[in-house]
């Protein structure tokens, strides 16, 4: 409601009930929305979200781990064994350097908690891996979730999200 409310100009601050008679009245005057690119930039993170959730050329199908409320254990339970040059090689793979930089300096300074495993079933070879990363800024954020995907058998990081409020991270 605050991307439809921004990208049509229309004051999105206030209450739940503010926002929503905003909305009905920009609605009802058919205010033109002026794209400012935030709606189309959800939707292609959600793509790319679920993009990664296809492996295997389409025959894994793997459920979305934001959804998944039931499997969570706390971490290393059952947690592959994923050494440093496999994180490396991930995130170079993926032109990661400046992500690598900050979240390791995150991970040191103990910034990431909550961190649990998810085996997913018996059946699939590829499991989730995700936890709580507090920012260093003191601004009031709230904590936001990081998570990768983990091929159970030889420990390699399959693909991983962020989603810090200062950049999505692929």
């Amino acid at each position: 409601m605050q991307d439809f409310l921004a990208e049509g100009s229309v004051n999105k601050t206030g209450n739940k009930e503010t926002l929503v008679n905003n909305a009905y009245n920009a609605f009802i005057m058919n205010v033109e929305v002026q794209s400012t690119g935030i709606f189309e930039e959800k939707q292609e993170l959600e793509e790319c979200h679920k993009k990664k959730l296809i492996l295997e050329n389409g025959l894994v199908n793997l459920p979305d781990p934001l959804k998944l409320v039931e499997g969570w254990f706390a971490a290393p339970f059952n947690m592959p064994n994923t050494i440093h040059g496999q994180i490396d090689n991930y995130l170079l793979k993926n032109d990661a350097g400046k992500a690598y930089k900050g979240g390791k300096s995150l991970f040191l300074s103990s910034h990431v908690r909550s961190v649990v495993t998810n085996l997913i079933s018996p059946n699939i070879r590829y499991c989730f891996v995700k936890g709580l990363c507090h920012p260093e800024q003191k601004t009031g954020n709230n904590p936001f979730i990081v998570g990768v995907c983990i091929h159970k058998d030889n420990g390699e990081i399959i693909n991983g999200e962020s989603m810090c409020v200062a950049g999505y991270v692929p």
